[in-house]
Order: structure tokens, then sequence, then C-alpha cells
């Protein structure tokens, strides 16, 4: 449950069928387990076991490597998979989106305040460690949101009203949440027209096709019936900026100058945010006594878009560290079960000047090529598999050899550490206790 994120209950154990069903799979698993080592062992013939002569098939052998393969492949999928994860997180949290989320506060519930929420806006931004402040429908983090339609002032009677993004602003906004115009102007006290001004995002000049917005003009209907119609001149144009994840493309954006008490914001300076805190919250109490006092961060609640994708991130690590320990126990027993089988001739090479190094070395290209052989099996499987969940996202990285190569090389470097201590234990032995021992 905490792994997962979610409060899972079992509820069929008091069902007769789900009871019964568990106990054949136990049964059926524990017969399956126990037949090999059974068939395996009934097969020795008395006299080798006893003289500890015992020497394994090409079949058991052939059996044994291929589920040291198949647990490395296993093992490399899920390094790849967590890799990806965690790489596209991080160029989620590290692209530049349009906007800065950091030391942004956001105040909860602000229809509480009522007609007093300019004043409590104003006194706050007074402060000296507050640099700006802003009241609005909307902020840049994921929020139910309206799409009025929208059409160019030099509509065509077969044009079609395009949903666009409405937001309502003061003239504080676009400063606090330190977007870009690139170009025209901001909303302004000098300009008397701006109350029938817009400000749009690159995404709605694009679609209006303008390569020169400033002066255009766009409308939107202003009763149900449509025969009342509001007209806007364009006065700026604000770089693109991601409101939604980035699984989505970013959707025109319309500014209005009407601020709406639905969200209310501040840009602070410094680190300190208990005193930020702290003040606004004296301040919540003189205008809204007696109200509880909500706030989050701008940088908290955009990373609150990535839950699942950082739930799926732990979830691929813990496995991938699973399957890495059960492919190294299996690794690490048919390294013992090798170096058992080769005593004899690991004695003789000794006898006949082999160095330790060489022994290691032979003894742990063996295994070597088993975990290649898992890599190459792993690699495309991965690779098809994170391409389609990277596919939901409209920005993400590549799947670069990299990625690929650093999983080989983490598998390989486990392999060879869980090998080297038979490898090592076989080459440093008396060569004559040996030959003895055969």
């Amino acid at each position: 449950n905490i792994l997962s994120g979610k409060q899972l209950e079992i509820s069929y154990l008091t069902n007769p069928q789900f009871l019964i069903g568990i106990i054949v799979l136990t049964l059926f698993i524990g017969i399956l387990a126990g037949s090999y080592p059974a068939l395996f062992i009934s097969s020795f013939k008395p006299v080798a076991v006893l003289k500890g002569k015992l020497r394994s098939g090409a079949k058991s052998g052939w059996l044994r490597s291929s589920m040291v393969v198949f647990q490395f492949s296993s093992s490399i999928i899920m390094i790849i998979a967590t890799t990806v994860v965690f790489n596209q997180l991080s160029y989620i949290q590290n692209k530049k989106i349009g906007f800065d989320k950091e030391g942004v506060i956001i105040i909860h519930d602000t229809y509480m305040l009522d007609k007093q929420i300019e004043s409590f806006k104003n006194e706050i931004v007074n402060d000296p460690n507050i640099i700006s402040g802003t009241i609005s429908s909307y902020l840049p983090v994921e929020s139910s949101r309206n799409n009025n339609g929208t059409f160019r002032d030099t509509r065509t009677n077969d044009e079609k009203l395009t949903p666009m993004q409405t937001w309502r602003v003061d003239y504080d906004y676009i400063k606090t949440m330190g977007m870009e115009i690139i170009e025209g102007r901001n909303f302004s006290k000098d300009f008397g027209g701006d109350s029938a001004a817009v400000i749009i995002n690159e995404a709605a000049a694009k679609h209006f096709e303008w390569d020169n917005p400033l002066n255009e003009r766009i409308g939107q209907f202003a009763s149900s019936d449509g025969s009342e119609i509001n007209t806007y001149n364009v006065v700026g144009v604000v770089k693109d900026f991601h409101f939604e994840s980035l699984k989505n493309t970013i959707s025109p954006v319309l500014f209005f100058l009407r601020p709406d008490d639905s969200s209310v914001a501040f840009r602070f300076k410094g680190t300190n945010t208990a005193e930020i805190i702290n003040l606004i919250k004296t301040k919540w109490d003189k205008f809204a006594a007696g109200q509880p006092f909500e706030y989050s961060f701008m940088d908290e609640d955009f990373i609150k878009m990535y839950q699942a994708e950082q739930k799926i991130g732990e979830i691929f690590s813990t496995f991938a560290f699973l399957a890495i320990f059960v492919a190294c126990l299996g690794l690490f027993g048919l390294a013992a079960f090798t170096a058992e089988q080769r005593t004899k001739e690991i004695g003789i090479r000794k006898v006949l000047g082999a160095s330790v190094p060489g022994i290691i070395l032979m003894l742990s290209k063996e295994f070597a090529k088993l975990v290649v052989i898992a890599f190459i099996i792993s690699v495309p499987v991965a690779y098809y598999y994170m391409n389609i969940w990277l596919q939901d996202f409209q920005y993400r990285i590549d799947l670069t050899a990299g990625i690929f190569l650093l999983a080989g090389i983490i598998a390989i470097s486990i392999a060879m550490i869980t090998v080297s201590y038979h490898a090592l234990k076989i080459a440093t032995a008396n060569p004559a206790k040996s030959l003895r021992y055969e």
C-alpha cells in the first residue's frame, strides 16, 4: 500500500472458492518446484555419490544457464525501465516551462476574503520580503479551467469557434508568474482601454496564423444566443508556458484584465518560508478571522502532477533491486557448482603454471557470456516498452544508447562481483589438495 500509494484491501479471504484455489495453486507450485530436484537426485548412481564423482549432464547445465540468462534479462529490463522513468522525471523537473514556479506561495479558499481581497493583497505586497502578488482566476498548475469559444474579429461565415483557455488576471499576474512577454506589452494602468485588451500566448498566435499579432482582434460571444459579441485588441504575446502535464501540448491561452478572486499568489524573496507563511497568516487572520488558513507552494503543486510517474519509478526501482538480488543468488549458486565441478581441472592448470588472474579470468568469462546474452535479449524488449511509455509525453527524453549501455555495465559488474568469490577461492586453492580431493 505504501509503495503503490493506494489502499488495497483483500476481501476474498472469506470466499471458499478463492481459498481452495490458493491451496491448489500452492500444491501445484510445490510439486512443480520439487519435481526437478527429486528427479535429478534419483538419477544419481550410489557409487558415484559415495565417491564424490557427480557430473551434470548437458541438459541440466543448459537449464541452469538458461535460468541465469532469464533472471539477468529481467534485471536489465528493470534497470533500464527505472533509468528511463527517473530520467524523464528529471527532464520534467528541469525543463524550462515558460514561467518561474520557484518562490511562489498560493493561498487557498480566498473566497472567504470576499470584498477585502484587494486590501489583503495590498497589505502583504507592502512587506519588503514580498516581490509581487496577483489575484486571478487560474494559475499555471493543474486545476479545473474553462474554455470559451473564440474567433478572429474578421471571422468568416464558415470559420468555427475554437475553445480557448480564458484566464482573468490583474496587472501583476505576468510579473508574479515570471512569464516573458516576447511581443507588445503587459497590462498597464497607463492605458485606460486595457479592459478591452487581451494578451495571448504563442500557441494562440500560431492558431490564428498571425505573423504580427499585435493590434489584431479576437471576439467572444457575450450572450448565450450569440446576439452580443465582445471584441478585444491584442496588446501582447507571452512566451508559451506549460500549465498542464508535459503529456499534453501547449494550448492557446487568452489573458483578460478582469481580476477574479479564485486564486491569490505571492512571489517572495529568499528561502525563509516560515517567515513568509507567518506574515501571510497574520494578514489572513486579520481579514478572514476564524477561517482556516490553507496554502501551498507552486513548485510542489507542479511536482504533484507527476505523482503517478514517481510511483512508477519507485516500483520499478524496488523490483529492479529484487530482480538483481534473485539473479545474483542464481549466479552465485551456479558459480559454486561450476567451481566444484572444475576443481581437478583448475588444479592441473595451476600445476602446469597457470596464474591466479588467468584462472579467475577464465572462470569469469563463462559467466560474462551469460550476462551478455541476457543483455542482447533484454535491450529490444526494454526499448519497445519504454518507447511506448514515453509516447504518452509530448515532451520527452530520447532513448539513447547510453541508457542501455549503463544497464549492461551495471549488470555485468554485479555479476563479476558475485562470481569473484568462488573464482578467487578456487584460483588460490592449493593444487595438491584439489587433486587429492579428486
